[in-house]
């Protein structure tokens, strides 16, 4: 056989392995959130931003710090300082290896499908977020406290 055509083959060979392991080991092993929608928006002539619901949500301290009001509650604290609640029409999987252990759910994730988040803080310190899971077979809200300080609101146009 022709070496350059045994070479040609060679590198086809290892070429294809070594594509096939780095899209194995680039791949995302942890669930990703959808973005939500719809987005219930606070923001005044602002527009809230998915993808800064999706960030704030996931950077959590993974401790429930206490239960969080109803929803019309939490509606009018965001009429009042702004903010945004984001639905997900499918429940969706966010790791929180602690909530999960103390809820008594196998595995490390909850199953959320609403989250609120409220305002900025004025200092830039963190926030409270609030988070609706389900909890066996009822769903209920719980507060957490989100390292990620940014604003859901943003100027421009609205987008998903």
């Amino acid at each position: 056989m022709n070496l350059p055509i045994r070479f040609a083959r060679h590198a086809l060979r290892t070429g294809a392995a070594s594509l096939a392991l780095a899209t194995v080991a680039c791949s995302p092993s942890e669930p990703r959130l959808a973005l939500p929608y719809p987005i219930d928006s606070f923001c005044g002539w602002r527009v809230p931003r998915g993808t800064a619901i999706n960030s704030i949500v996931s950077a959590t301290n993974d401790q429930i710090t206490g239960l969080a009001p109803s929803l019309p509650v939490l509606q009018a604290r965001a009429r009042k300082d702004g903010g945004a609640i984001g639905h997900w029409p499918k429940t969706q999987l966010l790791k929180l290896p602690n909530v999960a252990h103390g809820l008594g759910a196998p595995g490390n994730y909850v199953r959320m499908r609403t989250a609120a988040v409220i305002g900025v803080p004025p200092d830039g310190s963190m926030r409270p977020v609030y988070i609706e899971i389900e909890d066996g077979a009822r769903w209920r809200w719980i507060r957490l406290i989100a390292y990620d300080s940014q604003d859901v609101c943003s100027e421009g146009a609205r987008s998903l």
